[in-house]
């Protein structure tokens, strides 16, 4: 939870040292940096949301000595609550540092390229971290999420091109917002929707939109690696199948 907290307040900067000890082992000293935290420990079994909570393994009830039953909250819907609010505060405040960044008329691997050069403060790239690995960093189940489920979307065959776009600019307050332009960057937005494991998402940009499920990013790495990388089965098969 710490971690997680230092994380989203300071956006990866600082490498903190992380004590830990586990029962009849001797003590083990680490550091993350930002790529540790946003790629190889962002998965949904790292989320301090998926972790063995008393309260939950008690059902809630505590019993005393003499048999009586009284009934406890969950602490981690207590801490879900303060990681959500903290996520949403800080994705507020990056929007706002995109402004000042400017860039907003560049491509996607444009304005990445940008927010990490001399003359960018590292809003647009911070901003991404958050949203696009969001599934992740914010998971309470170590299953893969189904977004139409959760209502965090519609059903693919009820996707509507304002949907698209939505996704594409702002966000629905759930997915997506990373300020792209639906046209010009429609397969980095496929490409996103697979990093989330947005399934309902990335078919429409394939099957609808016409997406090339073959796409790699600037750094070369596919919507098939991403979806590898965190789990994301359904996106997998997706992306296996086009």
């Amino acid at each position: 939870m710490e971690e997680a907290a230092l994380n989203l307040e300071r956006l990866g900067d600082g490498r903190a040292l992380l004590v830990t000890q586990p029962l009849g082992e001797a003590p083990c000293v680490a550091t993350f940096d930002k790529i540790d935290r946003a790629w190889n420990k962002t998965q949904r079994h790292n989320s301090p949301l998926t972790g063995a909570y008393s309260c939950c393994r008690m059902n809630h009830v505590v019993t005393s000595k003499d048999g009586a039953k009284t009934q406890i909250g969950c602490d981690k819907d207590a801490l879900k609550g303060v990681l959500h609010t903290l996520f949403d505060r800080k994705v507020s405040e990056l929007r706002e540092a995109c402004k000042e960044e400017g860039g907003g008329d560049l491509t996607f691997a444009e304005r990445m390229d940008n927010s990490v050069s001399a003359s960018g403060v590292g809003a647009y790239r911070n901003l991404w971290f958050l949203v696009a690995l969001k599934p992740m960093q914010l998971a309470d189940t170590v299953d893969e999420i189904d977004y139409v489920d959760r209502g965090w979307s519609k059903p693919f065959d009820e996707l509507t091109n304002e949907d698209y776009e939505t996704f594409c600019r702002e966000g629905n307050g759930h997915q997506g917002g990373l300020e792209c332009d639906p046209e010009r960057d429609l397969d980095t937005v496929a490409w996103n929707s697979a990093n989330m494991g947005h399934l309902p998402m990335l078919r429409y940009c394939v099957e609808k939109m016409g997406a090339d499920p073959n796409y790699s990013n600037h750094y070369h790495m596919s919507m098939l690696l991403m979806t590898g990388r965190f789990g994301h089965d359904a996106c997998c098969g997706t992306s296996v199948r086009n």
